[in-house]
């Protein structure tokens, strides 16, 4: 496992420079042939906030029972929602990673384990985006920048890294598996509702549900940017859920490696 963790660092290093020129085609391809390019990137989560926002205040009147932010209801939410697109987006699109760059893979002598960051660092550039303009949101609605700030990129790296491994390890078992990917496709939904992205993860007082979100990595990083934007609370101050979070993201790279060392020389021909 080492040796091939290690070969995947190498390979990453070495080839940077194509792995960012690649991610950069990758995007610009999705919005080859449209006039407002851009824009939908802005467009469609903006969109999705309106409606959960009015789903949630007027339909639900969350808001009324939130204690202990530091912002406002909508910030709370968009808070939680700008994570939650950029993971909703991997959950399927990084299983797919290998199947888009089947050329690649048959064709080339590329390195094969930086494809999924290829397709992590593609999507990471609209979530640049967002992320930029929900920071601008926070002082524009009279919440200033906070010293709580300063660990935001702690969380965007762990996101980035377990997305990666996530993408390595599921790419792989849906080109192995069809009925793999469907189950994820169908799980997405799922894991929204699971997520605690709705509603206070702090009003659940069921054990389960409490030790589900726990080890819910999604619920971890969405409170994490929440924990440093609403809440004002430092990553060390909730240990158990750090130390959760990493044993799960320690057992996806366990997997992932292993499944890569065992199919890699494989992948031409079953891709």
């Amino acid at each position: 496992m080492f040796k091939t963790l290690k070969k995947i660092i190498s390979d990453h290093i070495e080839y940077k420079t194509q792995i960012l020129r690649l991610a950069k085609v990758d995007k610009d391809r999705a919005f080859k042939g449209s006039d407002l390019g851009w824009v939908w990137a802005l467009f469609k989560p903006a969109m999705r906030i309106a409606v959960y926002y009015f789903a949630m205040v007027v339909g639900f009147r969350a808001s009324k029972s939130m204690t202990g932010i530091h912002c406002s209801y909508f910030l709370w939410l968009v808070a939680g929602l700008v994570p939650w697109f950029y993971m909703s987006g991997m959950i399927t699109g990084g299983a797919m990673c290998f199947r888009k760059y089947r050329g690649m893979i048959q064709k080339t002598a590329f390195p094969k384990n930086t494809i999924p960051t290829i397709v992590t660092l593609s999507n990471f550039k609209i979530h640049i985006v967002v992320f930029a303009c929900m920071l601008i949101m926070f002082p524009i609605m009279g919440y200033m920048p906070s010293i709580y700030w300063v660990q935001l990129p702690v969380y965007v790296i762990l996101m980035l890294v377990f997305t990666y491994f996530w993408s390595l390890a599921t790419g792989l078992l849906s080109i192995v598996s069809e009925d793999f990917l469907n189950v994820l496709r169908t799980l997405s939904a799922a894991v929204f509702w699971m997520s605690a992205i709705l509603f206070d993860k702090g009003s659940i007082e069921n054990p389960i549900a409490v030790a589900f979100f726990r080890l819910n990595p999604v619920t971890f990083i969405v409170y994490g940017y929440r924990n440093s934007l609403c809440y004002h609370q430092w990553i060390f101050e909730d240990m158990t859920s750090l130390i959760y979070f990493l044993s799960v993201m320690l057992v996806m790279i366990v997997v992932s490696t292993k499944l890569y060392s065992g199919l890699r020389k494989q992948l031409p021909d079953i891709v």
